[in-house]
């Protein structure tokens, strides 16, 4: 479990078995998750035992905007009622994910499963897995 804290939900890295994008902003013990297909992203998140650790999940069909638009991560941090200078967004896709959530201000955490080169280490901290210990640290 990438960090164990009493207020803030445990994140787990279930087994996906058809590669879905992994994707959510973390701040002040909330937790924000972005999806894209209202169905799908529901019911994978049931499947693998996550739905009920969200705060909010944010999905692209109800708020008009998918990512990298940056509107989405807006939409997810009004939710949590933080600033973007609070959150830690951990993504799985450089452009989709932790392009838009550094240009708006956000720590940017990028889970590299796969081991691609990091395209700019000083925009983001990379991690291998959601259980690395970096992760843990910085959700402190």
């Amino acid at each position: 479990m990438a960090a164990r804290h009493p207020t803030r939900p445990r994140l787990a890295e279930p087994e996906d078995a058809d590669g879905a994008s992994h994707a959510a902003i973390v701040a002040r013990g909330r937790v924000a998750r972005l999806a894209q297909m209202v169905e799908v992203q529901m019911d994978k998140l049931r499947i693998c035992g996550l739905d009920g650790l969200f705060n909010c999940i944010i999905i692209s069909e109800a708020v008009k905007h998918r990512k990298p638009d940056v509107k989405i991560f807006e939409a997810a941090l009004k939710a949590l009622m933080v600033s973007p200078e609070d959150a830690v967004f951990v993504g799985d896709s450089w452009a989709n994910d932790i392009v838009p959530a550094a240009s708006l201000g956000m720590r940017a955490v990028w889970l590299n499963r796969y081991g691609a080169t990091c395209i700019d280490p000083s925009i983001a901290m990379e991690i291998h897995s959601l259980s690395d210990e970096k992760l843990a640290i910085i959700l402190e």
